[in-house]
């Protein structure tokens, strides 16, 4: 399994992107980023490895997997 190197946060303030960039998550920061999805300021999750594997998670709105 690759570990997960990179998680970035978009997070909106109007029409402005803070991107927040974490370097080495741990599991719990990676679940975290994915609860806080709502659609409107934290609208997109990127994690990134060592290799050319990449994963985006998007949406929210209150809703999420019930194993998160």
């Amino acid at each position: 399994m690759t570990a997960v190197k990179r998680l970035i946060e978009e997070c909106w303030e109007g029409v402005k992107n803070l991107e927040c960039v974490h370097e080495n998550p741990a599991p719990q920061d990676v679940a975290q980023a994915i609860r806080k999805l709502d659609q409107r300021r934290h609208t997109l999750v990127a994690l990134e490895t060592d290799s050319e594997a990449h994963m985006l998670v998007g949406g929210g709105n209150g809703l999420r997997h019930p194993l998160i």
